[in-house]
């Protein structure tokens, strides 16, 4: 880049003089015409007009990257291309027929198949050898276990099958605006209750 500089540089001083050159020659030619020294003009001024846009980015570079940035410039290499990022997400990482067949065999749920690959990519084996694991399988377990446990503990707003309401605390609780669960026997109860009472 410095020599980029170096021979800008050096070619707007040697344009200069040329153009100097040429003007005192060509002073006695301007009779002939003027249009050949509307030429050279409008070519100065070019010219100045691209030095003055060259130095001033030259100096909105040094102010944004410092005063080295042509040497930084200089070290780039424009022929390299730019390398391409490998994913090494396990959610890109496509599972091949085998270990699909694999996970749908041994009854995978679908919250452990992340699971399932990164075990597999940790002891770098196959997802099928990671489903013949005792140690995943046990995890695998555990997990299923726990979703069970969980499924089983929620609880909304059943009641026990035990204890049937009686037909005055059913109207009561309606009147207050506590209506059983839509298609339960005790909402078809209430219903025809008060269907009754009209």
């Amino acid at each position: 880049m410095n020599d980029i500089k170096e021979n800008q540089e050096n070619s707007n001083s040697n344009d200069t003089n040329e153009v100097e050159e040429t003007t005192e020659n060509n002073a006695g030619e301007e009779a002939e015409g003027d249009s050949g020294d509307t030429d050279l003009k409008s070519a100065i001024a070019q010219k100045k007009r691209y030095r003055e846009k060259f130095e001033k980015s030259d100096e909105v570079m040094t102010k944004l990257f410092g005063d080295d940035w042509e040497d930084r410039v200089d070290e780039i290499d424009l022929d390299e291309k730019p390398k391409q990022q490998k994913s090494s997400s396990s959610e890109e990482k496509d599972l091949s027929q085998k270990d699909l067949i694999s996970i749908i065999k041994n009854d995978v749920h679908e919250e452990d198949i992340e699971e399932v690959k990164d075990f597999a990519d940790l002891k770098n084996i196959s997802v099928t050898e990671a489903l013949d694991s005792i140690t995943l399988k046990t995890i695998l377990s555990e997990k299923k276990e726990n979703r069970q446990t969980a499924q089983a503990t929620h609880t909304g707003k059943t009641k026990s099958k035990g204890a049937k309401v009686s037909d005055s605390e059913l109207l009561r609780k309606a009147d207050k605006g506590e209506f059983p669960e839509p298609g339960t026997s005790e909402a078809k109860r209430l219903y025809e209750l008060r269907r009754e009472s009209k």
